[in-house]
């Protein structure tokens, strides 16, 4: 069970990078624009 929350976490704190990543690339994409 703890192994499973493990990756898990793991998995969540990379989609929330994965957004923020995006989020941040979009933006600097609108002020080039």
């Amino acid at each position: 069970v703890i192994s499973r929350s493990m990756t898990t976490r793991q998995e969540v704190t990379s989609a929330q990078q994965r957004l923020q990543n995006n989020g941040i690339d979009s933006i600097i994409v609108e002020q080039r624009r």
